[in-house]
């Protein structure tokens, strides 16, 4: 009986996946507004996701200016954890690919908060993708078939904003085609490649 509703359940994610999927084939057009939440709640989803990955919770601080504290947290059972990051997962996959869609191509002219977009959906990527990377074989069940299938999604989101990705603006204070900017582009552009070889 368990069985029969697990994969009823995957199989509605399923579907909402790829309706999701469908809505967002076609970017939409420059000036549209996409209903997404906002960077802050998609950051803090991320960080509970992380939370929960390395079985911490954050105790509030009195003080706001303090973040507060992380603690051990065994209190989640190996089910709940499990259930919290597929769905998480899914919710997060949905928002980072609708983000992506409305980032400008690698031809279009980059808006003014391009750049701070593009780094945040691709460090909140690697970081999921680091702690899905580093599971041990015990922890390899916490992903159920969608759970897997978004682990795959993610991979392919994280390919899409390299694609997307634009070359590094000089600083606003020099001009466009300044020298020293060029041979410190080029220079950087090397030892990146050095470092990925």
């Amino acid at each position: 009986m368990i069985s029969s509703s697990t994969n009823q359940s995957t199989l509605a994610q399923q579907q909402q996946h790829q309706q999701h999927l469908q809505q967002h084939q076609q970017p939409p057009q420059r000036g549209h507004n996409v209903q997404t939440r906002d960077y802050a709640s998609l950051q803090l989803e991320v960080f509970e996701l992380l939370c929960i990955f390395q079985r911490v919770k954050r105790i509030q601080s009195k003080d706001t200016t303090q973040c507060g504290q992380l603690v051990q947290d065994n209190t989640m059972s190996d089910e709940q954890r499990s259930e919290y990051i597929n769905r998480s997962m899914y919710r997060i996959l949905n928002e980072v690919e609708a983000k992506i869609v409305c980032l400008p191509n690698n031809t279009d002219p980059i808006t003014p908060d391009y750049f701070d977009e593009w780094s945040f959906l691709t460090w909140a990527l690697l970081q999921i993708i680091n702690r899905l990377e580093a599971m041990n074989k015990n922890e390899s069940n916490l992903l159920d078939y969608c759970g897997k299938h978004f682990k795959e999604k993610i991979h392919t989101a994280l390919v899409d904003l390299v694609n997307k990705a634009h070359r590094m603006q000089p600083p606003p204070t020099l001009q466009p085609n300044d020298q020293q900017f060029e041979r410190f582009y080029q220079v950087n552009n090397t030892k990146f490649i050095f470092r990925a070889i």
